[in-house]
């Protein structure tokens, strides 16, 4: 299988490889680690080796995450959290290069999958006018609690306005 990025990445299918067992999460991540090729993978090796020396463990802290990609308000807690698959705190190997990959180098449909991740505060399918309120007013005031100010509720007057994935277009 090529890429548009070069040859088969044989350093993204021989890191697959290593893992335990292959399954459906196996074949999205080997999908989005072809994205890059040999000599990339090990640069974002060493890259991710590199953050990890400023964390207490073997895996890149949020502190760090949030340091090195420095997004405004909550954007970078909410880039944190599509990047931690696994909900436990902290970004593994597998987890930087396939959020990576999805960033940098997805599909239309990954980058809008990957903003209503985002934005949609509460984890469904649509994204509210009040969770896009509250996201683009942390961008305008970063250390204003977006919860509790009144201007945010000035801003966002409830309305039940929605922007879903289905009919969201560029």
């Amino acid at each position: 299988m090529g890429n548009v990025h070069g040859d088969t990445s044989q350093a993204a299918h021989h890191m697959i490889r290593r893992q335990s067992r292959m399954d459906l999460a196996g074949l999205a991540k080997e999908e989005q680690w072809a994205r890059y090729n040999e000599k990339e993978l090990t640069l974002l090796d060493r890259m991710f080796q590199d953050l990890v020396k400023r964390s207490p463990d073997k895996n890149m802290s949020k502190e760090v995450f949030l340091d090195y990609f420095n997004l405004p308000g909550i954007l970078g807690e909410r880039l944190f959290d599509v990047f931690d698959t696994k909900k436990d705190g902290v970004i593994n190997f597998d987890e930087f290069v396939t959020g990576l990959a999805r960033y940098n180098r997805g599909t239309v449909e990954d980058k809008i999958d990957m903003l209503f991740e985002m934005y949609g505060l509460d984890g469904q399918e649509f994204i509210t006018k009040e969770e896009l309120g509250m996201v683009l007013f942390s961008l305008v005031t970063p250390t204003t609690s977006i919860f509790y100010s009144d201007s945010s509720t000035r801003t966002v007057d409830g309305t039940p306005v929605q922007w879903s994935k289905q009919n969201f277009f560029f």
